[in-house]
């Protein structure tokens, strides 16, 4: 936490308090100029490293700049310039004071290392340096996670790295992500560059490596606190401890995560992780489970996720957490959009809410536009814990575009490499028919112990009766 005279601004949920403890509002992007500040505290910041973290291009002027000053110097009632100082010829410096009792948790730290070059010319230098400055920009602008520069590998939790060569005119980039003391390296995939802009084939190696990377330290860095008791975690490892039981994507593991939560919103009710969070662990399992939509369920999930919204109007996670309630819980595929839509004007690659999307689309009869989310915005990679389910989309549009080669490839691929999955054996069922009795060794039993039938489409929020219908009949032809 970092006091601002009588404000306070919590680096780790980019949120700024009042001296009541009640968030203040701030414009996005005097929300994050205010983080590349609050990182940086006590540190002058150039115009150019604010913008280049901000809005990720040089092309911005300086009243844009200007105004995102204004508005931050205006919410904590810095009137005289003293806590928001500007430094001529220089930038801006930020003067506050850490407060570590109310800050202790680790945040996971990612250092990324310049691409070592195999054949060093211009073009694999101009390649290179677009591949780093995309990934840079991608994970500064996400809440949960530090990116150190100028530090040693070995001083991060987390190392991307990678390298760049030339066979005649096609470039390769071989990256690898490294846990430094845990899983070792845990990732590595080839790009190849031929045709396309340098620019965006650098989005492209960003928004997979990055995805993959924030979704590790999600599932995986909270082990640490798995046997301390909550009550002596701060927020920031409560928060980490509840996100490695989510990367489980089990019913035991959902609940433990609600009760490490639960302890968070009671300790830190302000706090728009913690309270989306919460409430998302009510459709955490959705549609892997049945759907419950009970009154008391309905009020409660929701109410946590417009306290999210209220407490962190730019997090991304508050904003999906709160679309994803309104679809699956009030079925409400309008709203569900526009706060997806909302969290993507945040976090434009951000998968949660891209997936969302692909569910909107699909189950509102949507099939061409549902595969295209999937193809260009969901990164599929067998170490995502929603690898799976991502098969199982996949396998649902191809049967619906009447693909069943490609329908039976992804439906296998989801039961492979989770067997134990209901709604993969569902969804298996919808692919082979009665043939599904007989794909492999034991699956007679496995369905036998199916918790879902063909009726659990007529829970889905599908906006089409002829989609349903047709979900229905062919889960009913294999008998379930």
């Amino acid at each position: 936490m970092l006091a601002l005279g009588d404000f306070s601004f919590d680096l780790d949920q980019s949120q700024l308090f009042n001296k009541s403890g009640n968030p203040v509002r701030l414009r996005n992007k005097s929300l994050r100029t205010l983080c590349v500040l609050a990182e940086a505290a006590d540190r002058v910041v150039s115009k150019d490293e604010i913008i280049a973290q901000v809005w990720g291009q040089p092309s911005v002027s300086d009243e844009s700049l200007s105004q995102c000053i204004s508005d931050i110097r205006r919410a904590i009632s810095d009137t005289d310039k003293k806590i928001l100082r500007t430094v001529p010829g220089q930038g801006f410096l930020l003067a506050g004071r850490r407060d570590e009792r109310q800050s202790k948790g680790q945040l996971p730290t990612v250092s990324v290392a310049p691409l070592a070059l195999i054949e060093d010319d211009p073009d694999a230098r101009r390649i290179a340096g677009h591949v780093v400055q995309e990934i840079l920009q991608a994970i500064t602008r996400r809440s949960g996670i530090r990116v150190l520069s100028g530090v040693a590998p070995e001083s991060s939790d987390y190392v991307i790295r990678g390298s760049l060569s030339s066979v005649g005119n096609t470039r390769t980039v071989f990256m690898e992500i490294m846990e430094v003391a845990g899983r070792g390296s845990f990732y590595t995939e080839t790009f190849t560059f031929t045709d396309t802009s340098p620019e965006a084939f650098a989005q492209r190696v960003a928004r997979k490596v990055t995805n993959v990377q924030r979704v590790s330290a999600i599932a995986n860095f909270g082990e640490r606190f798995l046997d301390i008791p909550d009550r002596q975690l701060d927020l920031q490892q409560l928060l980490q401890k509840a996100a490695y039981h989510y990367g489980r994507i089990t019913l035991e593991d959902t609940e433990a995560a609600r009760q490490v939560l639960s302890e968070a919103v009671d300790r830190y009710p302000q706090s728009p992780m913690a309270l989306a969070m919460l409430a998302a662990t009510h459709v955490h399992m959705y549609p892997l489970v049945s759907i419950d939509r009970s009154p008391d369920r309905v009020q409660a999930a929701m109410e946590l996720a417009e306290r999210a919204v209220f407490a962190g109007p730019n997090v991304d996670f508050a904003l999906r957490t709160r679309g994803n309630l309104k679809f699956w819980l009030l079925q409400d595929h309008e709203g569900a959009i526009a706060d997806c839509k909302r969290a993507l004007a945040v976090t434009p690659n951000y998968q949660l809410a891209h997936l969302t999307m692909v569910e909107c689309d699909l189950f509102g009869g949507r099939i061409a536009q549902a595969r295209h989310r999937l193809e260009t915005q969901i990164e599929m990679d067998i170490v995502l814990p929603q690898y799976h389910f991502f098969q199982t989309l996949y396998a649902l549009i191809a049967v619906l575009e009447d693909d069943m080669i490609a329908a039976r490839h992804h439906a296998f691929e989801a039961f492979e490499v989770a067997p134990w999955s209901d709604w993969g054996i569902l969804v298996m069922a919808v692919v082979h028919g009665r043939e599904v009795w007989t794909i492999s060794h034991g699956m007679e039993e496995r369905i036998a112990r199916c918790a879902l039938n063909a009726r659990h489409f007529c829970d889905l929020p599908i906006r089409d009766d002829a989609l349903v219908g047709r979900l229905v009949s062919l889960a009913d032809r294999a008998g379930l």
